[in-house]
């Protein structure tokens, strides 16, 4: 049996050689990104240096915290509700964001269709 799981074991690393392989680029290219807007990258790093050394409560940091996005009629509810105080050039920007919205909201269902 031992004689099986070598092969499969040098397979599995190949694979992820490969993947780290071919997304390096792209990481390269986030951090630089990054960095040119000023995110706290060094910190970043030592979290995960602290987190990878200490284990437990330390990998909190890998925990996903996020809220799940209002709905458009949510968004158009809240535009409503809000107070008409502002100049043209904030009414533009405001249907530029429902716009914008709008197409993410397109995208994310063509790419569902997509994979059905």
């Amino acid at each position: 049996m031992l004689f099986f799981i070598v092969p499969t074991l040098l397979t599995k690393h190949k694979r992820s050689e490969i993947g780290l392989n071919s997304t390096q680029p792209a990481f390269d290219e986030l951090t630089k990104s990054c960095h040119e807007r000023n995110l706290p990258v060094d910190a970043w790093k030592s979290a995960y240096c602290l987190a990878m050394d200490e284990r437990g409560e330390h990998l909190g940091i890998f925990d996903v915290n996020h809220e799940k996005a209002p709905t458009l009629a949510q968004i158009t509810l809240q535009l409503t509700e809000m107070k008409d105080n502002s100049n043209n050039n904030n009414n533009v920007n405001i249907v530029n964001w429902i716009a914008d919205g709008l197409k993410a909201e397109n995208d994310q269902c063509v790419l569902n269709m997509n994979f059905i």
